[in-house]
């Protein structure tokens, strides 16, 4: 809210500098908060489907933005999304706390009120009850810290499933692609005006994030971030190649189109796997007692990787031409194949103790 009025009231760079700080602050605590939550109130048969609605509503966001943007004035679209935070704010707070934040408040009356307004007023949830008051009362006999995550097998490997998966989305390229969108659109043969452009690609991203929200309690996690992967490495060495043969003064007007194709193909499989996967897993690996610190830092290096990328891409670009920057991407979404298939557990229709005994090496 306080990074719209800055906006809307701007005078100066220093006031626009400042609401992007508010901002940045804003949206690292919902992305900690967000999937945490979910996390916690969603029952272990839908939790997949309801995180990656967390994902599914950033695109609707963004979205929003290219649509409204596209033709109003900034400051209109600035009071526009001022009026959704004071909304946001009225609806949830209406909204339980998670059981198992109550039950380590030892307010295990306050929790039970909560899970049977989550789950129902018919629904059994005795069962569900004792083993979160079970995930506590192990938690409160653990820490919490860094120190105790990296010196324990399981947390440890939450830790380096979770920022691998951080950083393979960041370095999946598609900052790179969004950023060539424009280029890539012409090199089709399209006059489309670029605002008209980045809609197309918010509507893509949107569409194929409600369907990786439909499919992942279906097909699981594993292999919705295994195709992502593959698809995104074959797109990027495709791109890399046309632009290559572009720039060394080959034809390329009869296949004008493969560049726009790989394009909605890389957006397609980036939403349908490392766009909301790595957010909702985020939630799901760690036990109650490391959930905070490390979802924290994982956000914490997730966007600290968004800042070099969008730093370090025009400088690349500049110094080794964008068909390399492609094909490094495509290099690194090799390394994830392997990553993904090794170390990344499925944790679809698992229980946070099944899943912790995975990532302890107790194969289920």
């Amino acid at each position: 809210m306080l990074n719209w009025l800055l906006i809307i009231f701007a005078n100066g760079s220093g006031m626009l500098i400042a609401a992007r700080f508010f901002a940045g602050l804003g949206t690292g605590g919902i992305c900690v908060a967000a999937p945490m939550y979910i996390g916690e109130i969603a029952e272990t048969s839908i939790r997949g489907s309801l995180g990656a609605f967390f994902q599914l509503f950033l695109t609707v966001g963004i979205l929003f933005t290219f649509v409204v943007g596209a033709w109003t004035h900034w400051r209109t679209l600035s009071i526009i999304s001022a009026v959704l935070p004071p909304l946001l704010v009225i609806v949830f707070w209406w909204m339980p706390e998670t059981p198992q934040y109550l039950l380590g408040k030892n307010r295990r009356h306050d929790a039970e009120k909560a899970l049977r307004w989550l789950r129902g007023p018919d629904a059994d949830i005795s069962a569900e009850l004792e083993d979160m008051q079970k995930d506590v009362d192990n938690a409160s006999r653990q820490r919490g810290g860094i120190l105790s995550i990296v010196t324990s097998k399981a947390p440890r490997m939450a830790l380096i499933c979770s920022l691998g998966l951080m950083f393979f989305q960041q370095f999946s390229g598609i900052n790179a692609v969004i950023f060539y969108t424009n280029n890539i659109f012409q090199s089709a043969g399209s006059d489309i005006d670029p605002a008209i452009a980045t809609i197309i690609v918010g509507v893509v991203q949107t569409i194929a994030t409600y369907i990786s929200s439909l499919l992942i309690e279906r097909a699981g996690r594993r292999i919705l971030l295994l195709q992502s992967c593959i698809i995104m490495g074959l797109c990027l060495v495709i791109l890399g190649v046309y632009f290559k043969l572009q720039e060394g003064g080959v034809d390329v007007s009869m296949v004008g189109w493969l560049p726009l194709v790989c394009l909605v193909l890389f957006i397609i499989s980036f939403s349908m796997g490392f766009g909301p996967i790595p957010w909702m897993m985020m939630a799901e690996l760690f036990t109650v007692e490391y959930r905070g610190t490390a979802s924290g830092l994982s956000v914490i290096i997730n966007w600290f990787l968004v800042f070099v990328v969008t730093l370090c891409f025009p400088l690349m670009k500049e110094a080794i031409g964008i068909y390399s920057c492609f094909w490094f991407f495509a290099c690194l979404m090799l390394i994830c194949i392997f990553f993904v298939f090794f170390l990344i557990p499925e944790t679809k229709g698992k229980t946070i103790s099944q899943i912790q005994a995975i990532l302890s090496g107790k194969r289920t």
